[in-house]
């Protein structure tokens, strides 16, 4: 993943290094990527569904950054179409996951869902960058954030992000 990023950090065009869509590949989305709690002590899952027509390979999955990695992981994917999902050995506090022995059944699709945990017992703004590698570049990348705040928290955070100067 190191490499991933230097070049992205590096190339002149970031955007055929990592790109928030991708040329026949649906991304949904469950919930919103931007997610904002009131208690220190909270969990959080995203479900990604990845449709792509044609059908394509995804080789990896991984976290893209180290500072808020303790708080994610991957916990679930699966891969099939839009009838039959198999699901796909994940290692506990997954942080970077590589398909294996995934064949293709031939299909004109493939559809991939994918889980990604947060959890937290302090206030924080916690972000990351999830990558859904199909072995080309641009590499996909969807972003998601979770605000953990008291409710006073985000009030302030509220009228801050919401204010103009007169």
């Amino acid at each position: 993943m190191e490499s991933l990023i230097e070049k992205w950090m590096n190339s002149l065009s970031p955007e055929k290094v990592l790109s928030e869509c991708l040329d026949g590949v649906r991304v949904e989305h469950n919930p919103e990527l931007s997610v904002t709690v009131t208690t220190k002590k909270s969990q959080q899952t995203w479900t990604f569904a990845l449709t792509c027509k044609p059908a394509r390979m995804l080789y990896r999955v991984a976290l893209l950054y180290d500072a808020h990695r303790p708080h994610f992981s991957i916990t679930t994917i699966s891969a099939g179409d839009s009838t039959t999902q198999v699901s796909q050995d994940v290692p506990d506090n997954c942080q970077e996951w590589i398909g294996r022995k995934m064949t293709q059944n031939g299909i004109d699709h493939s559809v991939y869902k994918i889980s990604i945990a947060f959890s937290t017992e302090i206030f924080g703004t916690f972000r990351q960058t999830v990558v859904f590698d199909f072995g080309t570049e641009p590499v996909l990348m969807q972003r998601v954030m979770i605000d953990a705040a008291s409710t006073e928290g985000i009030v302030h955070l509220f009228l801050i992000t919401n204010s103009f100067p007169a």
